[in-house]
């Protein structure tokens, strides 16, 4: 088996699980934290709490080392080089910013805001760019797919929200079922 091939498989194995590991640690969080109110705080809020925090941030570095993997197998299945290249660097600092989101909770000031501004920056950046490459060779479907989930991620940010929950919550939401439906597209490439 190629080192292509091998690479691909962990991509798509994380892809695939990494959703189910890191939204039942993250709900896991939010019941142990009864105040917690989707429409009344971020969900960082849950990182500083005396029980929700370990398994909150521990999500998130878990998920942020899963998209890592994700994106060292990913890169090589984008058709366009260039724009191969530059997704998957800015996926892989989105990677990084996810855990230290959990390594730097809401009290690290202003360490967390950093991180936690970077990831949720960069999402559409880097779907803007994957987008394209598949566009540029002609996979049009896939390409507009997730060039516009991008825009999408973009539009959620300009509502007026009362808290970030929501909005942070859609945005990973997003991202999750781009990977799942890249996951499942790297698989169906894999034979």
């Amino acid at each position: 088996m190629t080192r292509k091939k091998i690479l691909t498989k962990v991509a798509v194995y994380c892809g695939l699980t990494s959703p189910i590991l890191v939204f039942t640690l993250i709900f896991y969080a939010i019941s142990l934290a009864p105040w917690f109110s989707w429409t009344e705080n971020a969900l960082s809020d849950l990182g500083v709490d005396e029980k929700a925090g370990f398994p909150f941030n521990l999500a998130l570095i878990l998920g942020g080392v899963f998209l890592a993997l994700f994106t060292v197998g990913f890169k090589d299945t984008l058709p366009n080089k260039v724009f191969s290249k530059i997704s998957s660097s800015l996926m892989f600092l989105d990677s990084v910013a996810l855990c230290a989101i959990g390594i730097f909770p809401e009290n690290v000031k202003p360490w967390h805001f950093y991180a936690s501004f970077t990831f949720f920056v960069l999402i559409p950046f880097f779907q803007f760019l994957a987008g394209g490459a598949f566009l540029s060779e002609g996979e049009k479907s896939t390409g507009w797919f997730t060039v516009v989930l991008g825009a999408i991620t973009l539009a959620v940010w300009a509502f007026p929200w009362k808290a970030v929950a929501i909005p942070e919550a859609i945005t990973a939401l997003i991202l999750t079922v781009w990977i799942i439906i890249m996951s499942v597209r790297m698989h169906e490439r894999l034979d």
